[in-house]
This record gives C-alpha cells, structure tokens and sequence, in this order.
C-alpha cells in the first residue's frame, strides 16, 4: 500500500500512539503503516489526547478523499487502519466513525463527482452536531483569523462532549436550538490562558477588527479608522430617536406581517399603500398634486421597499407582499430594526462596500463635507488602497465612487440619518444627523466584526 507519511521522523511522539501502532502492526501491517500516515493529520501535534471529533470527520470526509489521489477501495482501506489504531488507543468512538456507512457513503461520493462529494460532506458535517452553527452573537466566516479557527474548535469540542455524555442528540427533537444555546454558552467562556481575560466571542471579535483595519494598504483610511477604533470594539448604542429612524420600515413590515401589502400588476406598491406612507411620514409635497399615484411618485417610499425586498425580510406572493419570518422580527422591536437597517448598509462586499466604508468614514470625520470634496477624496482613497481599472492601471475617477455612494445617501436621508443642502455658488454639501453618526458607527462595526466569506471582502 502507498500512503503518505505523518511527517513525524522515527514515528509518532506519543509513546501511547507509538505502542498502539506497534500492537496494531503485529496482527496488520498494511493497517499500522496507514494509520500511522494519517495519524498526523488528525492529530497535529502527535498527542492522542488533543484529538478531537472534528479533526477526525475533517479527515475522513474530505481531506483523505479530496488530498490523497489514490482509489476509492485504497481511501477506505486507510480509514479502515486508523481505525484499528482508534481501537488500539480505546477511543471505540472514532474508531466507529471511521467505519461507519457514513464515512463510506461520504468517500463514494466523491468518486463520483466533486459536487456529489461536497454535498455528502456538508450533509455528514450538518449531521454529526459537532459543527458550530450561526447564532444570532456570531456568524461564522468562510475565510477565518487564526483566534475564529481556535473558538471554532473550541465550540465543536464542547459539542462533542454534550454529544458523548446524552446532553445533545443529533437529529432528535428541538435539537437544533439547544445546539445553537450550546454555542452561544461556549463561546462565553473565557479564554484558557487569556491575559485580559476575555471570552471566545470578543477574542474573534478583536481578531477580526484588526484583521479590517489592516485589510487595506491605505494609510489615510487607517487613519480615519483610528479616530473611531477604540467604539468600534464596543456595541453601539441606538441614538434617541431610533423609533423615528426606523419607523418607516417597522410600518411596512408590520403592514407584511398582518395580511400583506397588496401590489400592483408590476409588483409594484399599491396607489393606496403608497398614499398611506406618504401621509405618515410627510414625504408628499401637495404642490406636486393632490396625492401620489404610484410608487415611482414617491422616492422614500421606493427606497423602503427595495431595501426590504433586497434584505429578505419580505417576499411576494401572487400580489402581495408578505414579511418573511426575519422580516417579522424586524417589525417587532426598534433596536432590531435599527441594527439590521445599519446591518444592510453595510451590506454590500468589494467596491461598492469599500466606497460606502469610506464615505461614511469621511462624513463622520467632519460636521459636513463638499459633495465635489467627498467624492474626489474617495477617489484618492481607492487609489491609494489599490482599486484601479484592469485594462488601464488608472485608479477610479469621483464620477465611478459616486455612482456607488449616491445610493448610500439616498437611503441615509429617506431613513432621516442625513441631510444634504445646496449653497449659491459654493455647491452641495452632506452632513450626517446625529442618529445618522450612530448609525454610521453601526454599520462600520457590522463591516468590522461580520464575517468574512473572501479574501479582501
């Protein structure tokens, strides 16, 4: 059999792995030497007590088939001689893991395909209940700091053990909730050894709040973060007058959530939803007729429904609008929907959220800005963090940054949270309100401490 090797010189440093193996070799030998090869990938630094359920079920569900190219019978040939090793070493559990028609339905799988071969590792991972889910402290990254990774198994070895002693069951009832409850609880644990003594969640969140302010080479964007740095590693707390902000949306929703909101033929807001808006939050001006016709008659109103539709948090049906369940949530409560307001303004990844980034960075920096002055001052910031044309080399011009940041002020004023005025002679100038700064400050955080799914994201 031609397996790799652990990369441990004169074998494993375990003497209980060593005398396993040497157990394991007098009755198989082919099973000794391939268990001995994939000993270091489930157990990194040698030890048997450091290895986990994860570090096993990574093993035989993705790296042995995806990293050693060999056949499908000789991929489970070597799971078959960890596990003997496995029993060797009384760990009956992994030993069964490795074994199991799960792990021979996740190794066929990807003998057929790549894509097959993903779907049963995902499908296999989700069963086994040791994977860390999202909750509503934490959503997980794809592309990970090194602290996330560590709390990341720090989670799945709690869940392991809840598993081991009856405390979780995989698939019985209501077991995805006390999963995520299992979650949140180890991710308040405080770090072993910390000097600050600070918990998994604010160890990943630090982490990843320095992994954004050194994303981009741009001394000028690191210098406008440092102004703001020290509030950003804390929640921010709603402005005064968050109920106004968000009243607009919590009405739409609310209007979702009990019986719908009828719609046009084109999907659009019908006239008389339009009309009741308009009427609630002042955004009619009678000298332009007796009443809005129709949604496009109506900037705010059309902002409103395009965020929500953009967020999920509603959906059509035939010809009207309901709340999905995230939109009722939304709809219930004025913090809620002030975070997730300032969660989808932070939303977008690559250019556009980068010029959002800085615009609300620039526009925090001072009591009000030039709109030829901001927009020039965000060119040079993209130049400078690197943003340039693929087929020129030239950085973006201002007309480029505007076209992603007049979005973002149409939605801050419809929401109260700026105000732009036009000065003789002197041109157009953007200020933000103060629930605007919080909000701003908001938003800044979700880019900070949320997940990342790519590089430079």
């Amino acid at each position: 059999m031609d397996v790799e090797d652990d990369g441990q010189p004169g074998g494993p440093r375990d003497p209980a792995v060593a005398a396993a193996l040497d157990r394991l070799r007098a009755r198989d030998a082919d099973a000794a030497e391939a268990a001995a090869a994939a000993w270091g990938w489930v157990a990194p630094d040698g030890d048997a007590a450091r290895v986990h359920q994860r570090f096993v079920q990574d093993f035989v569900w993705y790296r042995l088939p995806v990293k050693w190219w060999t056949d499908r019978d000789e991929h489970l040939e070597i799971a078959a001689g960890l596990a003997g090793l496995f029993d060797e070493l009384g760990m009956g559990r992994y030993a069964e893991l490795c074994r199991s028609a799960t792990t021979r339905t996740v190794i066929g799988a990807w003998h057929r395909d790549e894509k097959a071969g993903l779907l049963a590792y995902r499908k296999a991972v989700d069963s086994s209940g040791i994977d860390a889910p999202d909750t509503e402290v934490l959503v997980w990254g794809e592309v990970m700091t090194p602290e996330e990774s560590d709390a990341r198994d720090h989670v799945a070895i709690t869940l392991e053990r809840a598993i081991a002693d009856g405390l979780l069951v995989p698939g019985g009832r209501g077991w995805r909730a006390q999963h995520r409850e299992l979650t949140v609880a180890a991710l308040s644990e405080q770090v072993p050894g910390h000097p600050g003594r600070q918990d998994w969640l604010g160890l990943v969140t630090t982490a990843r709040m320095m992994r954004w302010i050194e994303q981009r080479r741009s001394p000028r964007r690191r210098e406008l973060i440092g102004r703001w740095e020290a509030e950003l590693l804390h929640p921010i707390h709603p402005p005064d007058e968050v109920a106004r902000v968000v009243a607009p949306l919590r009405w739409l929703l609310a209007q979702a959530a009990n019986g719908g909101v009828a719609l046009t033929s084109q999907h659009n807001l019908s006239r008389l939803v339009v009309q009741a808006m308009s009427v609630a939050f002042g955004w009619w001006d009678t000298r332009r007729g007796t009443a809005p016709m129709r949604e496009d008659d109506v900037l705010e109103v059309a902002v409103v429904h395009e965020l929500a539709r953009e967020q999920r948090w509603v959906r059509r049906q035939g010809r009207t609008l309901q709340a999905t369940r995230t939109g009722a949530v939304v709809a219930a409560d004025d913090v809620v929907a002030w975070r997730a307001l300032a969660a989808a303004i932070a939303a977008p990844g690559g250019f556009e959220g980068f010029a959002r980034e800085c615009a609300l960075l620039v526009l925090l920096d001072a009591e009000q800005v030039g709109r030829r002055e901001l927009l020039v001052g965000l060119a040079e910031l993209a130049a400078e963090a690197g943003w340039h044309d693929r087929m020129s080399g030239r950085g973006p011009t201002p007309e480029e940054l505007g076209a992603s940041v007049f979005p973002l002020l149409t939605v801050l004023e419809t929401f109260g949270l700026h105000v732009e005025r036009d000065v003789p002679r002197e041109g157009r100038f953007d200020r933000l309100t103060d629930a605007g700064r919080a909000t701003a400050l908001e938003a800044l955080r979700v880019r900070a401490t949320g997940p990342q799914h790519r590089l430079l994201d």
